[in-house]
């Protein structure tokens, strides 16, 4: 069955990441292949964590590249090829710390905002026109950001995580579902 979307949560493999803000988009990426019952699946050559199966009545593929961050282009490039699916149906989820923590944002294209991974996949498919969900985690606070976002989330924060997932979740069926609907969603959805 050929898959209709690709969904990528982009993030640090390892442990020692797993907690970390930069991984918010592949915490919500892997809660909704989750809870949407995608089944894993191992392509060893495309470099991510994949999930394949029906959501919301589509095909999907959801993908965690096992890459790091930096080198998230690679694996989105290699898997977009192999499932043959075009920009516009890939939604990428990633952190963002222009946005304050517990707020997402969703937009149809747009630059890389100075996120590294972003930056990768722009670079890889020579495009900035594919999809994104933006999730915030602050600005730091006179710490270095590299430092800051692969950090853990403070104890206030990860108190108010659980519904910034399901809400990173619930913004990734409704973009499965109907695309067209969410340009009409607020760009800013707050979770407190």
């Amino acid at each position: 069955m050929s898959v209709e979307k690709l969904v990528v949560g982009l993030g640090n493999p390892g442990s020692r990441y797993a907690r970390s803000r930069h991984n918010i988009g592949a915490k919500i990426v892997t809660a909704y292949a989750r809870e949407e019952g995608l089944k894993p699946c191992r392509l060893s050559l495309i470099k991510a964590k994949l999930w394949q199966g029906k959501s919301r009545g589509r095909e999907v593929v959801a993908a965690f590249p096992t890459t790091y961050m930096n080198a998230s282009g690679t694996a989105v490039k290699r898997c977009m090829t192999k499932h043959k699916v075009g920009p516009q149906d890939m939604l990428v989820v990633v952190d963002d710390v222009h946005i304050p923590f517990g707020r997402m944002r969703y937009r149809e294209q747009g630059s890389s905002g100075g996120q590294k991974g972003m930056q990768s996949i722009i670079e890889c498919l020579g495009t900035i026109e594919f999809p994104r969900l933006r999730i915030g985690v602050s600005e730091p606070a006179g710490e270095e950001m590299e430092q800051y976002v692969l950090s853990p989330f403070s104890v206030d924060e990860e108190a108010r995580l659980l519904p910034l997932v399901e809400a990173g979740v619930n913004m990734i069926k409704m973009w499965i579902e109907n695309p067209d609907k969410m340009s009409h969603v607020t760009s800013n959805v707050a979770i407190d």
